[in-house]
């Protein structure tokens, strides 16, 4: 008989009872915009709007110079991470078991998004993006500020 390629988990639990054999636990890091409201705004690999989600906090720290100068956070998650640490199934959290695995950034990776020059990262949009000013966003609070006081 032919030995399978080994099939990759579809989620966390699948990790968590099965042998685990490639997965350990691990810390990821990402980055996210501190704003004090509702929402999750992450810095992302913007061709693909995928969070960059990393193991090495030196590969964060290039990457968080690369991005826009925003108030700005570091998270840091338990992951269970294969061996090559290319993909990553996050634990905690109310589906966690069910989560799909997320994409790692490696310093591979970084270094082919980065060859041609140009800066892959970016923050999502949505707070305030790339579509609206800082004196814009506060523009656009106080008048609906004041419409909720009328």
């Amino acid at each position: 008989m032919l030995n399978a390629a080994p099939v990759s988990p579809a989620n966390l639990c699948e990790v968590v009872t099965g042998d685990q054999v490639g997965y350990q636990l691990r810390v990821a890091y990402s980055l996210e915009l501190t704003h004090g409201l509702m929402g999750y705004f992450p810095a992302i690999v913007a061709e693909e709007d995928r969070t960059i989600l990393i193991l090495e906090k030196d590969l964060l720290e290039t990457v968080w110079k690369m991005l826009s100068p925003r108030r700005s956070q570091v998270n840091e998650d338990l992951v269970y991470a294969n061996s090559e640490g290319t993909q990553a199934f996050l634990v905690g959290g109310r589906n966690a078991l069910s989560g799909t695995p997320m994409s790692l950034l490696t310093r591979a990776e970084f270094e082919q998004l980065t060859a041609s020059g140009e800066n892959p990262f970016k923050w999502t949009p949505g707070l305030v993006g790339d579509d609206m000013s800082q004196s814009e966003f506060a523009d656009t609070l106080r008048a609906a500020l004041k419409e909720c006081k009328a």
